[in-house]
């Protein structure tokens, strides 16, 4: 027999998934404002009030710099010299 399973929401959780989301996938800042994404995020959590670009912005921004520090933090760390390259492909 399959019980139900007890759900927590979490409106920051989910803003911070909404913004990994758009980091991971590339998407537009505007997803957020496409009423067909606005649906479906209804659909599936009623409770999920969603951001509108700057506030998705800020939290993808936070990541980064969270992302950062903890980069910065490793390679502070680290005893041995460090060179960082990128290939850049101009058309």
């Amino acid at each position: 027999m399959a019980g139900v399973n007890s759900s927590h929401f979490d409106q920051d959780e989910s803003r911070k998934e909404l913004a990994r989301m758009i980091i991971l996938h590339e998407y537009p800042l505007s997803i957020v404002d496409h009423i067909g994404f606005r649906r479906y995020s209804t659909s599936l959590q009623p409770l999920f009030k969603m951001v509108c670009r700057t506030t998705i912005r800020k939290d993808i921004m936070g990541i980064y710099d969270h992302e950062r520090e903890k980069s910065m933090h490793e390679i502070e760390k680290n005893r041995s010299r460090i060179a960082i390259t990128i290939d850049m492909l101009w058309l």
